[in-house]
């Protein structure tokens, strides 16, 4: 004498409710990082005339940059969800952040490195 399996219509019953405040704010945060990833892809866009008349180069020297800009993302967007299954999603979180700001700083020194013996070039 087990008790009846509950049926549940899960389209009446989410039609039935209002979206709670917790899921505007899940809403509004996936909106903004969505918009702010998508930032610096439309700036790296307005930069690179820019960059390409300071650094003195081709637009096909930036071709390899722009590309492989998008396959990182991609790459990450496929590695991130069975990481996240494997382990969590704040240790792939905080992996992420450690390597971006790891990359950062090297790039960041490798510019400073450029710049400095750039100018010790045109000293000379």
């Amino acid at each position: 004498m087990g008790a009846e399996p509950l049926e549940v219509d899960v389209q009446k019953f989410i039609d039935d409710r209002r979206i709670s405040t917790f899921q505007w704010v899940i809403i509004a945060s996936c909106s903004l990082m969505a918009i702010v990833n998508t930032y610096d892809i439309v700036a790296i866009g307005f930069a690179v005339p820019l960059l390409i008349e300071k650094w003195h180069i081709s637009k096909a020297a930036l071709g390899p940059d722009m590309s492989l800009s998008i396959g990182g993302m991609a790459v990450g967007a496929l590695l991130a969800g069975p990481l996240i299954d494997r382990t969590s999603p704040r240790s792939v979180l905080v992996g992420a952040m450690l390597i971006f700001s790891v990359r950062s700083a090297a790039t960041t020194a490798s510019i400073i490195k450029a710049r400095v013996s750039h100018e010790a070039a045109a000293k000379s």
